[in-house]
């Protein structure tokens, strides 16, 4: 294995210090090989320095791993108090890591 990939598109409404709590996700990660894992996950966010920091557990429910355990680490920058104050934030792009064991 190379690579994987998903995509995600969500609206959801918080504020700059109302972070995203305890929320579920299903998602499918395609991988280079053209197999793919469906996650069924669960997951929080603190800010930290600056950042926001989410963290996601779960289980690959379906295809490749399937019954292993799912870590992902998203972070991302926290939009600072202008921007919440104005426009708000409409997109945000940042490093993650995923680790299945």
């Amino acid at each position: 294995m190379t690579s994987g990939a998903y995509g995600e598109r969500f609206t959801v409404f918080a504020g700059c210090n109302d972070l995203l709590g305890d929320f579920k996700d299903r998602r499918t990660v395609k991988w280079s090989t053209g197999e793919s894992s469906v996650i069924d996950a669960t997951g929080n966010s603190t800010a930290v320095a600056g950042q926001v920091i989410t963290t996601i557990t779960g289980t690959v429910e379906k295809g490749r791993y399937q019954g292993r355990s799912v870590v992902q680490t998203v972070t991302l920058p926290q939009p600072d108090l202008l921007q919440c104050l104005s426009t708000g934030l409409t997109g945000a792009t940042g490093v993650t890591t995923l680790s299945i064991g």
